[in-house]
């Protein structure tokens, strides 16, 4: 702590504060590896290597702003209250975008007859060397160095989401441009390093920063993955394609199982006690796709007269009370998977990698509720479970069980 202060208050010029910086990072590194989840040492280590970079070059400066940026993400993944670590983080990514657009100023100064930013990026990367996936950029990012690599890792406790849209422009030839695709572009999520996902997708998101869109030309090889996810996307058909891919955003979970296969994100804890089981709780929840798009909602009501099946239209009833269920007791396990961690009030999604049936009737014995169950089951037979689906509850009520004769509300 007295190295950081100190070291952030020495004049920049200063050939000592380099020195004392560096005895403060090496303090906390030393401190993490008796304590991973030492928050206090996370932040300090982000502290002195975000004030390190005073009179570093651009690229030097950008290595330890990354490094910053990661000790405060993690730092804020084990305490989300912590103001001041979110503060600098904010501070942080500011600086990582200037230099980023001063990369890009000074790269674009280097050509000979003083090209704009379109001549930029007109030039081609090769991603990973081997040319099977091949990077232009069309506009740039912000910048941030996001990827951390644990995430991947098959026992992982956080996990990350990852946002993008993806549209396939052609296909076909070397440059795969002879024939044209007329798919619509694909908002789609995945968890980094999920085989349910094409490796060539995933390895041009991990190239870009949030909010980059560049084209991208993808050998066969990088595009095999037959999951669900995949499915999702245009068919290339086996040959060389071109895309275009923007990286809207990347959130991170924590991995229930470490498996990747239930992934929780508790938005807001709520207040007072948590539902215990056998407690009787009221909540509204909605099951939305990989895409993003609503597949279910406990709020849906029924409209006769509409374009759905049998002339019924489910809407949904933002007035709708909200269902009535018995932890442990025949309510739908994702709910009481999510009800464990929430309280009154609380906001939390659970990401599966299978589903499981909706329930077969609504217990909350609510009639058109049923009928809507009745409806997505009758929809899903004899098709695959939904894959690769979030459950997003809002706990609103929570009723403790009866403590015995000693509890007030025995009579």
């Amino acid at each position: 702590l007295v190295q950081t202060k100190y070291g952030g208050s020495v004049p920049d010029d200063s050939p000592e504060k380099p020195k004392i910086l560096e005895e403060a990072i090496k303090s906390a590194s030393e401190a993490l590896k008796i304590n991973g989840k030492n928050v206090k040492a996370l932040y300090r280590r982000a502290l002195a290597r975000s004030a390190l970079v005073g009179g570093k070059a651009n690229e030097e400066a950008q290595r330890l702003l990354g490094e910053a940026k990661a000790d405060l993400l993690a730092a804020i993944e084990l305490d989300a209250q912590n103001r001041d670590a979110r503060a600098e983080l904010k501070a942080v990514q500011d600086r990582l975008k200037a230099l980023k657009k001063e990369e890009l100023a000074g790269e674009r100064r280097q050509f000979a007859f003083g090209s704009t930013l379109s001549g930029l990026g007109a030039k081609e990367r090769d991603v990973l060397g081997d040319g099977t996936v091949r990077k232009r950029q069309v506009s740039a990012g912000d910048g941030g160095l996001w990827l951390n690599e644990d995430w991947a890792k098959l026992a992982a406790s956080v996990r990350c989401v990852l946002h993008a849209t993806c549209a396939m422009r052609s296909f076909g030839g070397a440059e795969g441009a002879d024939e044209p695709c007329s798919v619509a572009p694909v908002t789609i999520s995945f968890v980094l390093g999920d085989p349910d996902m094409h490796e060539g997708i995933q390895t041009a998101v991990k190239s870009m920063s949030v909010g980059e869109v560049a084209n991208f030309i993808f050998a066969p090889q990088r595009l095999q993955s037959r999951g669900s996810l995949a499915q999702m996307l245009p068919d290339p058909k086996g040959q060389v394609s071109a895309w275009e891919i923007k990286f809207v955003k990347f959130v991170t979970w924590t991995d229930l199982d470490r498996d990747g296969r239930r992934l929780q994100k508790v938005q807001e804890e709520g207040y007072g006690r948590f539902a215990e089981p056998l407690a009787e709780v009221s909540m509204h929840w909605r099951v939305f796709g990989p895409d993003g798009g609503m597949l279910h909602s406990s709020r849906y009501t029924i409209n006769l007269g509409g374009e759905g099946q049998g002339g019924m239209k489910q809407v949904e009833d933002e007035d709708k009370p909200a269902p009535c269920y018995t932890i442990g007791e025949g309510c739908w396990e994702p709910l009481n998977t999510l009800c464990r961690s929430l309280r009154q009030g609380g906001v939390g999604e659970l990401r599966m990698k299978r589903l499981p049936p909706l329930p077969q009737q609504d217990e909350s014995g609510d009639k058109t509720a049923q009928i809507s169950m009745m409806m997505m089951n009758k929809m899903r037979a004899g098709a695959q479970d939904w894959s690769h689906c979030t459950v997003r509850a809002e706990l609103e009520r929570v009723v403790p069980a009866l403590a015995g004769p000693e509890d007030a509300r025995w009579d």
